[in-house]
């Protein structure tokens, strides 16, 4: 068997962003993979659209941090970002511009329309379908 030496580790301070509905609420194993980020030393963040069918900011802030106290992911979110929509076409534009606030590299999301305005911008888009 030979031996093949391991190259120089990776950057491992990444800012790595997840989605909240339908990312991180249809699967505990998204959960889990943002624990094992956050354990490797990456930056943790969320990401999350919402419309006036959520209700207000502060309903639907609660409704989310409810969600990531519940499942122990509270305390690793470097930040939590909410952006507010009136149409469905504007989320993509409006989560790319949180990402670049927070200079994301790498985001999690359900939504091929934004891993793909993402994508051509720069930014690691990994869709999470259900």
């Amino acid at each position: 068997m030979k031996f093949i030496k391991q190259g120089k580790p990776i950057k491992n301070n990444m800012i790595i962003a997840f989605d909240y509905y339908h990312t991180l609420t249809d699967d505990k194993r998204m959960l889990q993979l943002v624990k094992l980020c956050f354990r490797q030393g990456h930056q943790i963040g969320l990401i999350s659209a919402y419309g006036d069918r959520q209700g207000s900011q502060e309903v639907y802030q609660k409704r989310v941090e409810k969600f990531l106290r519940a499942s122990d992911i509270y305390n690793l979110m470097n930040f939590i970002e909410l952006v507010h929509f009136n149409d469905q076409k504007h989320i993509a534009r409006l989560k790319l511009e949180a990402c670049k606030k927070h200079k994301v590299e790498v985001f999690f999301d359900d939504r091929l329309d934004v891993c793909k305005m993402l994508t051509n911008e720069g930014i690691m888009a990994l869709q999470f379908t259900r």
